[in-house]
């Protein structure tokens, strides 16, 4: 079943908040500044890079095919041979905290320029399934095993374009925005555990390690929008709800662009 993320367009909602003993009117031409907050929701298509089959640079048959690392697999579960089954059909990203600065300037009271930039760190996770080669033991009708494989990564994501605003209504103003975002992917990690045991997938024939800044390295770039509006809740606040996404595409993840959505407060100074 495909997540609410991957049905609905946009899900990113974006709750500004200005702390001051009177409303700040942000429509006003000028220069404002924002801390950010939220969960970012990363493309579970890019998180399929590191599930380990042999359309990706680190393969998981190349791990198990190891003979100090199988070997230590069969001892374990007192085996005499095993084989992949299969490697899971979902490998997702978990929900990831992120942090940053917003910046907006208005050069009238309907239009502006915004800048975000955010740091945070992903982690995805899989499972793949063994089978020994042994009868299994009633009752059991299978003799498998279930292991998994896991990767956390950092993002720096740079985003700027256009805030228009539109013709206010009664007690709120919508707006649209309109921009571009430029993201730093690095893999900080890249493993896979069963029973006990814990390895690396950064292999090669060659190398235990591969090179991670020639791997696990990645920029990438895509359109942003969002739209929403803003309103006063009270003589301290005013409170801006939207909803945002960012289109992505790292020349590291041949899938092309895909959508990445977030959960942001912004406080606004």
């Amino acid at each position: 079943m495909k997540t609410v993320r991957n049905i609905l367009p946009i899900i990113l909602i974006s709750i500004s908040l200005l702390g001051h003993s009177q409303i700040k009117d942000v429509a006003k031409p000028g220069f404002y500044w924002a801390v950010n907050a939220g969960v970012y929701f990363g493309n579970e298509n890019d998180a399929s890079f590191y599930n380990g089959d042999n359309t990706r640079p680190a393969k998981l048959e190349d791990v198990l095919g190891q003979q100090t690392i199988r070997q230590d697999i069969l001892d374990y579960y007192n085996e005499d041979n095993f084989f992949l089954l299969n490697l899971g059909s979902r490998f997702l990203y978990k929900p990831a905290a992120i942090v940053g600065l917003h910046l907006q300037y208005n050069t009238s009271n309907k239009l502006g320029f915004y800048s975000d930039i955010n740091v945070l760190l992903l982690q995805s996770h899989g499972i793949f399934m063994i089978e020994f080669t042994s009868p299994p033991i009633p009752p059991k009708t299978t003799n498998r095993q279930e292991g998994l494989i896991y990767a956390s990564e950092r993002r720096f994501n740079i985003s700027g374009g256009f805030h228009l605003l539109l013709p206010a209504q009664n007690k709120y103003t919508p707006y649209i925005d309109l921009g571009f975002t430029a993201s730093i992917l690095q893999t900080d990690k890249h493993r896979m555990e069963i029973g006990n045991m814990n390895y690396s997938l950064l292999y090669t024939s060659a190398d235990y390690s591969m090179e991670q800044s020639i791997l696990y390295s990645a920029f990438g770039y895509g359109p942003q929008i969002g739209a929403g509006v803003q309103f006063p809740v009270s003589s301290k606040y005013v409170v801006f709800t939207g909803a945002y996404t960012e289109f992505l595409s790292y020349n590291l993840i041949e899938s092309g662009f895909n959508m990445n959505n977030c959960i942001i407060i912004r406080a606004f100074f």
